[in-house]
């Protein structure tokens, strides 16, 4: 059984208070049909910054594809964006993407996709207003995946600005904030959409 809501915000909303609660290239974007759909799989749990946003090719300077630049290299494309994590083990088998500094912003549409809620964690690893913000026009659809760590001087650990929200098999794990806030006034209002959560 499978539990699972839909909001439609119009004006500023919190919820989960209290937080109890590839292609060929890997690395590179893939286009299908008449619209271009970027796909980029994380081959790395760092945080280093994408090399040159834009060129359809996740990369920092050492070659390699983290969270923070597939996301930089999301926002400077155009069309639909998913992100891959896949299990890169760092102890047993979780895999900790942990971020000591403030990840960028979403402005696109993106999808992050983990394994699981138990090997996938997105962990701040520092003093972070949130761990995720999303502001119009993009959203962010996350699934199979466990964010922690977000201290009790944040925010929230996901805010949607004027951006909707789909949240599918996520956890919110040993947090100090509310889990998510989403807010917006300028239709088309945005929707918060929790499955499996």
């Amino acid at each position: 059984f499978r539990r699972s809501w839909r909001f439609r915000f119009q004006h500023h909303r919190q919820g989960f208070p209290g937080d109890k609660a590839g292609g060929s290239d890997r690395r590179t974007n893939e286009r299908s049909g008449a619209s271009r759909t970027n796909t980029f799989t994380v081959d790395d749990t760092g945080e280093g910054t994408d090399a040159s946003p834009g060129n359809g090719v996740c990369a920092t300077s050492g070659g390699v594809c983290t969270l923070r630049a597939a996301i930089q290299e999301a926002n400077a494309l155009s069309g639909a964006d998913t992100i891959s994590l896949p299990d890169l083990p760092t102890n047993g088998t979780t895999t900790h993407y942990v971020q000591t500094s403030l990840l960028p912003t979403i402005n696109t549409a993106v999808t992050i996709t983990g394994t699981s809620r138990t090997t996938t964690k997105i962990e701040s690893g520092g003093s972070h207003p949130q761990l995720l913000f999303v502001t119009s026009p993009g959203s962010l659809t996350l699934s199979h995946a466990t964010l922690s760590g977000v201290g009790s001087g944040a925010s929230q650990v996901i805010t949607g600005n004027n951006a909707s929200l789909t949240l599918d098999d996520v956890v919110f794990d040993s947090n100090g904030t509310t889990a998510v806030s989403i807010s917006g006034g300028v239709p088309p209002y945005p929707v918060l959409t929790v499955t499996g959560s």
